[in-house]
């Protein structure tokens, strides 16, 4: 989906498990969780800045990214709800999919490329 801002991620875990599973994930991405609420089974990253640790591409400006995600149960599976927060050079915006180039396509990759490593995660594309 063109301009999608929220990746989900389908699961059959537990939404326990899968709060565990993001988590580690996140942090397993070098990224440090800022708040985190087991009841709410949602976390906030602190911000970090975008880099090769995310992608394989060089990055040629300094670009600040923040990761979101909301776990929730429904009739057939858990979803994993992920989002994020851009900014470069102090404008911010969400990390959104998008055609363009530089920084605001590098997040959406690091934000995708997070949403892959979820073990057998099936992802949908949405516009909140």
């Amino acid at each position: 989906m063109e301009r999608a801002n929220q990746i989900i991620i389908q699961t059959q875990d537990e939404p326990e498990d899968a709060y565990r599973n993001i988590a580690s994930i996140l942090t397993g991405q070098g990224l440090t969780i800022s708040s985190s609420d087991p009841v709410l089974y949602s976390i906030t990253t602190e911000r970090k800045q975008l880099d090769a640790s995310f992608i394989d591409e060089a990055i040629t400006s300094r670009a600040i990214i923040q990761i979101s995600s909301q776990v929730r149960s429904t009739s057939n599976n858990t979803q994993i709800l992920l989002t994020g927060r851009l900014w470069i050079g102090g404008a911010e915006r969400q990390i959104e999919r998008r055609t363009a180039r530089g920084q605001a396509r590098n997040a959406w990759n690091a934000l995708n490329d997070l949403a892959n490593k979820y073990p057998n995660g099936r992802l949908m594309y949405a516009r909140n």
